[in-house]
């Protein structure tokens, strides 16, 4: 019975052609709704600037000013008794009278050589104290004041009288000799001149004002001008501004009055008289422009009421005083810095540095500032690194950590931002631990960045949760990445990813913010209201002329695309191009789909037109790819003969495209119809070589090859491999060739149990029942066909035949007839056949002749086609008309079996002939 058993009927014929023949897909129709909202977290950016500390530096205008020694005073006068002498005798008497009378005219001179001759020769005489006091006193008027301090030394030791050693004591004050000043003033009768120059010797030694009040008119005429400037000078040096003030120096001496004048700026300048220190400093500098401190000073002091010129003026002292030029410079750099003009400040803090090496560390992190400032992130970062290296400080590792992280240099950051996170200055903690965050994120270090949230979390944990919602997020963990969330929106998107979109859209309810409304018009296009959705995007689009107007105005015309309607796609994306002009990813994308619309409406030649056109346009440019593989799939329908060379040519020209492995299975597929197997093979092998989803594909479409080519072990091989694949449609396929393969070897137990994986396919089940007939379990075929026979009563003819096939195999002839009187109106003639032949089987078993014989005739002319069943039905007809002595029907009737492949039919056919009468036909 197995051999007229070989006719399987499958009504699986939708699934089986797969196998045959792999189907370029359509135009490229990129999925631009999607089931999940990708947000992206933005970095954050570093800070646009780091705030610039001004520079500043503690100028000792005092230290400038030093108090002058009393270099012009007048010496006290000593009353001097003239020697008398007659006629020239006593000669000393005579030589001194006459060097008095020089003096007191004038003639100093003369004066000093009789003095030098009286000293020399009259080393005893009574007023030798006077020529040395006038000796002295001559020396100090010629500024020789070394002379002058030895002369009156001596004076003052011979006759220590008020007069020569208050004089003496000027002279030690002028030559830095204080301590010997002070004793000797201490030896002197205490009057007021006294008193004043022994502060003058406390102030020069201290530099600490006496607080003795003195009154200068009270002194000796020759030191009030001087007491009044060294009044003027202590008050000015402890900060008595305006009690510096009320003394005008009237002397002579111009050096003392130039420092009065420039003590008087200042003096105006402290006390916010600016007016007044503009004209004082502006006078000076009108009358005095020589090259020299004081000078230099007016120009300074000038500069704090007029920084309009401070650039200037820096300039002019730059040559004369560094230290000077560079206390100005620093106010230039403040004002270009407050200007935000980093390029200027960078100049000029290079300047100052080559001017001075005071302040030197300040300086140059003022220039890194300047230069992070100007977005030179990394020269800055060279800058900050030396100096964190060199001071060991949080703030310049800070700024470190924010210039590496700008520069995009993550491991220079992460170094650098490490030193503050155990910082007590919390805010910059924070800032730190938020940055190291963001570089985690970035670099997908998923341990730290975990470490560093929880570090966050002491600080900020609205932040740290948001941080922690981004890293769901990112892992698709989207429930948990709602838990996490602190801001609605991501909060929203997250239950949207989730699949929870009714939760959703209760938290974005009422919100009107424009990416709230954007997720809304997500939500209604899954729930399938398009209506509402484009009526959102087109709201979106009408508020702003942005990005997410952008997205929205080009989602809103896909959205017609996606349900095809082409026509107002096309209108919609031309819409689109004209209001977004800027050629970019989207106005691309818009013009494609335009091509793939008019594709879709059958104006193929105006789609491969646009097609063309992109791809000479955008050439460098991905979307030009997907023209370019939209156009193939578009020259390949239909019967172009050179579809194998198209397909060719694009994947030599892009390797590396997405879907390029698409084509090559469509490739190695022309060349199995064009009957080339090797290199269908070898493409196949490629790819199941691949980590690709085609690769599972391609092992079977492998696999199918092996089993065509009778290599069965080579298929089995592959099949097992991927039969328990992820991929369901894969999964089916290849259980059900190797399924088929065992069938084919008569492994009957191993098909069935591959059949049974996959029986919850209707079409497995009635495929599995045929086989469970030949392996002889009959009950549980017709379990599977009697349900099958519930379900689908259209088919009934065919799975009647089944049945009625199990009921005579068991023997139960009439309920058998039962199914096969149904089965025989098939409109499968192979189907009838041996539904008729059945039935002849019974009629005979019956011994009911007549009737076998005219099913067994019914079951050969019913098939035109000579097979098992039909030549086994002639040879049982041929038998009922011999008994029946219709020898000559029953030749004719064995005599086309000559022509049979089956070499057993024939054998019994010759011996039958033997005996009967040839077929004249």
């Amino acid at each position: 019975m197995k051999k007229w058993f070989s006719i399987i009927i499958l009504l699986f014929l939708s699934h089986y052609s797969f196998a045959n023949q792999v189907k370029l897909p359509e135009v490229v129709f990129p999925i631009e709704i999607v089931s999940q909202i990708l947000e992206e977290k933005k970095p954050l950016p570093p800070p646009n600037k780091i705030e610039f500390q001004p520079l500043y530096d503690i100028l000792q205008i005092k230290q400038y000013l030093p108090i002058q020694k009393p270099y012009s005073v007048k010496l006290p006068v000593l009353t001097i008794e003239k020697p008398t002498a007659y006629l020239g005798i006593p000669p000393s008497n005579a030589l001194l009278a006459d060097s008095i009378d020089y003096f007191q005219r004038g003639d100093f001179i003369f004066a000093q050589e009789n003095l030098k001759k009286f000293v020399e020769k009259y080393k005893d005489h009574k007023y030798l104290f006077y020529a040395y006091y006038l000796l002295g006193y001559i020396n100090f008027e010629f500024k020789n004041f070394q002379e002058s301090m030895e002369n009156l030394e001596k004076s003052c030791t011979l006759n220590p009288l008020k007069e020569n050693c208050l004089s003496y004591a000027i002279t030690l004050i002028i030559n830095n000799n204080l301590d010997k000043a002070k004793e000797v003033l201490d030896s002197i009768n205490q009057d007021q001149d006294v008193k004043f120059y022994k502060i003058v010797v406390q102030t020069l030694k201290s530099n600490q004002q006496n607080t003795q009040k003195i009154n200068c008119d009270d002194l000796d005429v020759g030191s009030i001008s001087y007491c009044k400037y060294f009044l003027k000078h202590t008050l000015f040096l402890v900060d008595k501004y305006k009690d510096s003030l009320d003394y005008t120096y009237k002397g002579e001496d111009k050096n003392l009055q130039k420092i009065s004048t420039i003590l008087d700026g200042f003096n105006y300048y402290f006390l916010k008289d600016y007016t007044k220190t503009k004209y004082t400093f502006e006078k000076f500098l009108s009358k005095n422009l020589s090259n020299d401190i004081l000078t230099n000073l007016a120009y300074f002091g000038l500069d704090l009421v007029d920084t309009s010129k401070s650039k200037d003026y820096a300039q002019i002292l730059e040559t004369r005083d560094t230290y000077l030029s560079y206390y100005l410079y620093l106010k230039v750099i403040n004002n270009y810095a407050s200007s935000n003009n980093w390029l200027d400040t960078f100049i000029h803090i290079q300047k100052v540095l080559n001017l001075t090496d005071r302040n030197k560390d300040n300086l140059r992190l003022a220039l890194a500032v300047a230069l992070y400032n100007m977005k030179n992130y990394e020269y800055a970062l060279n800058i900050f690194n030396d100096l964190a290296k060199e001071k060991n400080d949080e703030e310049t590792y800070f700024y470190c950590g924010l210039s590496a992280y700008a520069a995009k240099l993550y491991k220079k950051a992460q170094e650098c931002l490490f030193n503050i996170i155990e910082s007590k200055d919390l805010e910059r903690k924070k800032t730190a631990l938020t940055y190291l965050a963001e570089i985690y994120y970035i670099t997908d270090d998923e341990e730290n960045y975990i470490n560093i949230v929880s570090l966050l979390k002491d600080i900020d944990e609205d932040l740290a949760y948001n941080y922690l919602g981004w890293y769901f997020f990112k892992n698709k963990d989207y429930l948990n990445a709602y838990k996490s969330f602190k801001d609605p929106y991501m909060k929203a998107v997250s239950l949207f990813n989730y699949g929870d979109v009714q939760k959703a859209k209760e938290l974005i309810n009422g919100r009107n913010d424009r990416k709230s409304l954007f997720l809304s018009a997500y939500i209604d296009i899954k729930q399938g209201d398009l209506e509402s959705a484009r009526s959102k995007l087109k709201e979106i689009a009408q508020q702003y002329n942005d990005e997410l107007a952008k997205k929205a105005m080009y989602l809103y015309a896909y959205l017609y695309f996606s349900e095809g309607n082409f026509q107002q796609a096309i209108k919609e994306f031309e819409n689109f191009r004209n209001t977004f002009k800027e050629d970019d990813v989207y106005n691309q994308k818009a013009l494609l789909r335009i091509a793939d619309s008019y594709y879709n409406l059958g104006e193929k030649d105006l789609a491969r037109s646009i097609y063309k056109e992109f791809i000479e346009k955008y050439k460098d440019r991905k979307e030009a790819v997907d023209a370019a593989y939209n156009l193939v799939l578009l020259e390949t329908k239909g019967e172009n003969q050179e579809k194998d060379k198209i397909i060719e040519d694009f994947i030599s020209k892009y390797p590396d495209y997405p879907l390029v492995n698409t084509l090559k299975l469509q490739l190695a597929s022309i060349y199995e119809e064009k009957g080339e197997i090797e290199k269908a093979i070898k493409i196949y092998q490629q790819l199941s070589n691949s980590n690709d989803k085609d690769s599972l594909l391609a092992k079977y479409k492998l696999a199918e090859i092996y089993e065509k080519s009778g290599q069965n072990d080579k298929a089995k091989e592959i099949l097992l491999n991927i039969i328990n694949s992820q991929d369901q449609d894969i999964r089916f396929k290849s259980s059900l060739l190797l399924a088929q393969i065992y069938e084919k070897e008569s492994n009957l137990d191993q098909a069935i149990q591959i059949y049974q994986s996959i029986s919850d396919n209707d079409d497995v089940k009635f495929k599995l029942s045929t086989v469970l007939i030949q392996a002889g379990r009959y009950n549980e075929a017709l379990n599977y066909l009697k349900e099958l026979l519930d379900k689908y009563p259209e088919k009934s003819t065919e799975i009647s035949f089944y049945i009625g096939k199990i009921k005579f195999l068991q023997g139960l002839n009439d309920e058998a007839l039962n199914y096969l009187e149904v089965s025989i109106k098939s409109q499968n003639y192979t189907v009838a056949s041996e539904s008729y032949f059945l039935i002849g089987e019974i009629y005979n078993s019956k011994k009911d002749l007549n009737k076998a014989l005219n099913v067994y005739l019914n079951a050969i002319y019913t098939n035109p086609q000579l097979n098992n069943t039909t030549a086994q039905a002639r040879l049982k007809a041929a038998d009922i008309l011999i008994k029946a002595e219709k020898r000559k029907e029953a030749s004719c009737l064995l005599t086309p079996l000559l022509d049979y492949n089956n070499e057993d039919i024939k054998a019994t056919v010759k011996e039958k002939l033997k005996n009967l009468p040839k077929c004249l036909r």
